[in-house]
């Protein structure tokens, strides 16, 4: 029955002083105890997504009672399943969040579990979190230009880098308009995915029925997953009647990959061909986005032959860089005739390689060497 019991328990050594010790005991017996009920933890939740995510996240939520129980939440992004049953002695619940189709923002929401018997017995307090997309995609050129002959002149194709920021793949669609002259720019894929290494696309031209003037089109990079999308690339034609054309330069954008810490990337090349009939001198400039130099030229400066053909060697270096980022510069080639030329470059500063792990026998039989 309900009150307040004493007792004591006697210690008893001989060898002690005192030899006996008393330890008082009080038992409390209270009245009637509540009802079971059920009982849950933990009481909040915090999920957290990126734009464009379509994968529900859940969490698992144990509940133990003796009774039926019901669950609801308040919102629609939001479940607790399943959402009736009865604890026999416990109950695991999934507790979901699915961002498919929401805007970034923050939400909250409460689910709650209530008991036949007794009502409302837990809440939980819910947050969900959607940042911006954290892929961005980048174009290797902002602007492209062709010269061609007038009465169905060509000109080689230049090559558009599609890159992308961020982790996973990411789909992308390319789009070639014109403003005038019909349909004289042509690519060489209009849509892909960007894995670990960049999309190639190749642009060409068309020149065949166009008179001498200048031609204005773009192409429109889209991304779905890119935070930045669309990326638009500005292209010029011009159409020449002139004997001499300005001296012909490919490619026009370059791009380099290297890891921090890892061995320098491979040189690449940019060719300059004269197209007049007398000798052409060149002169270049370097410039970094980041005002960081990260690449030399070499020659930098010289003199092509009529009807030759010059090669310049580019060489980037991540060192000092920062990893994971992309760096972007420019070689600006000017002429003797007074025409001028822009190479885009691309730098990706990849991570750097783990370190290779010795296994103990290896670690081992090199300290026997």
């Amino acid at each position: 029955m309900p009150g307040v019991y004493q007792g004591a328990i006697n210690v008893h050594s001989p060898a002690s002083q005192p030899v006996t010790q008393m330890l008082p005991v009080t038992l409390n017996v209270g009245g009637a105890q509540t009802p079971p009920g059920l009982t849950a933890r933990p009481a909040e939740f915090v999920f957290s997504f990126v734009q464009g995510a379509q994968q529900p996240q859940s969490r698992q939520v144990t509940i133990t009672g003796s009774e039926a129980y019901q669950a609801h939440s308040d919102s629609p992004w939001l479940a607790l399943t399943p959402n009736v049953g009865t604890l026999n002695p416990t109950a695991a619940l999934s507790l979901t969040a699915d961002p498919a189709g929401l805007s970034p923002g923050t939400y909250t929401g409460s689910v709650t579990v209530s008991g036949s018997q007794v009502g409302t017995l837990w809440s939980a307090f819910v947050t969900m979190t959607i940042s911006h997309s954290a892929q961005s995609l980048t174009v290797s050129q902002t602007g492209l230009a062709f010269l061609a002959a007038a009465n169905g002149g060509t000109a080689s194709p230049q090559k558009l880098y599609l890159l992308k920021g961020g982790s996973g793949t990411l789909d992308w669609t390319l789009t070639p308009t014109t403003t005038s002259g019909g349909n004289w720019l042509t690519v060489s894929s209009t849509n892909g995915v960007i894995g670990d290494s960049p999309s190639m696309v190749e642009v060409g031209i068309n020149a065949a029925g166009l008179p001498s003037g200048d031609y204005y089109g773009q192409l429109s990079a889209a991304a779905p997953g890119a935070e930045n999308s669309p990326q638009v690339v500005g292209v010029v034609l011009s159409v020449s009647s002139a004997a001499d054309l300005p001296p012909l330069v490919d490619p026009v954008g370059l791009i380099f990959t290297g890891s921090v810490g890892g061995p320098i990337p491979a040189v690449q090349s940019v060719f300059v061909t004269n197209r007049g009939a007398t000798a052409l001198s060149f002169q270049s400039s370097s410039y970094s986005a980041s005002g960081q130099p990260w690449f030399t030229v070499q020659p930098a400066q010289g003199t092509i032959s009529p009807g030759g053909t010059q090669q310049i060697d580019i060489q980037a270096s991540v060192n000092g860089l920062a990893p994971g980022a992309v760096y972007s510069g420019e070689l600006n080639l000017g002429f003797g005739d007074n025409s001028a030329q822009k190479i885009n470059i691309l730098l990706v500063a990849a991570p750097a390689p783990p370190a290779a792990k010795t296994s103990p026998q290896t670690a081992a039989s090199l300290r026997g060497h």
